[in-house]
C-alpha cells in the first residue's frame, strides 16, 4: 500500500497545483483534500504502530482535510483555521506520546511549544478582523448612581 500511496499523493498534489494555475477552481477544490485522505488511509491501514499514536495521527489528518475543504469557501476561513488548530493539537498529542518514548519525552517539545506560543501571540495582535466578536462585559462593580437615584435614596431613608 505504501509503495503505491506515495506516488498517488504526489500525483494528486501536482494535479491540484496544475488545476489552480489552469484556472480550474472546481477541479482544484476536488483534488485539494484527496492527498490528505490517502495519507490518512495509509496510516490507518499501514504497518501496526501504537494504536493511540496511529489514531491521533489519523485524527490530525482528518482535521487537516476538513480545514482544506473549509478554506475552499470564503465564509469558512475561521472554521478552517480552527480545524487546523485542532489537527495540530492531535499531532502534538501523537508525537508527545509516541515518537520519543524512552528519551526526553515532552521536554523535547518544550522549545517548540514556547515558539508556537510566541508566534500565536504575535499573530493574534495582527488579525483583529478575523477574531470572533466579543460579548459585552458586565461592569465588575456597580457604576456610580445618578443624582436622581441618590436623591430618591435619601428621601427613603429620612422617612
Amino acid at each position: 500500500m505504501e509503495a503505491l500511496a506515495i506516488p498517488i499523493v504526489g500525483a494528486l498534489g501536482v494535479g491540484h497545483i496544475v488545476a489552480r494555475y489552469a484556472d480550474a477552481p472546481r477541479v482544484a477544490g476536488v483534488l485539494k483534500p484527496l492527498p490528505i485522505a490517502v495519507l490518512a488511509v495509509m496510516v490507518w491501514q499501514g504497518p501496526p504502530l501504537d494504536a493511540r499514536y496511529s489514531t491521533l495521527v489519523v485524527a490530525g489528518l482528518v482535521c487537516s482535510m476538513v480545514g482544506d475543504v473549509c478554506l475552499l469557501f470564503p465564509g469558512r476561513f475561521v472554521v478552517g483555521l480552527a480545524s487546523f488548530l485542532v489537527a495540530h493539537l492531535f499531532y502534538i498529542a501523537a508525537f508527545a506520546a509516541g515518537a520519543h518514548r524512552g528519551t526526553r519525552g515532552v521536554t523535547f517539545l518544550a522549545p517548540f511549544l514556547a515558539l508556537a506560543a510566541v508566534l500565536i501571540g504575535a499573530l493574534w495582535r495582527r488579525v483583529k478582523e478575523l477574531r470572533l466578536p466579543r460579548q459585552p462585559r458586565a461592569p465588575s462593580r456597580p457604576s456610580r448612581p445618578s443624582r436622581a437615584a441618590r436623591t430618591r435614596w435619601r428621601g427613603r431613608s429620612s422617612s
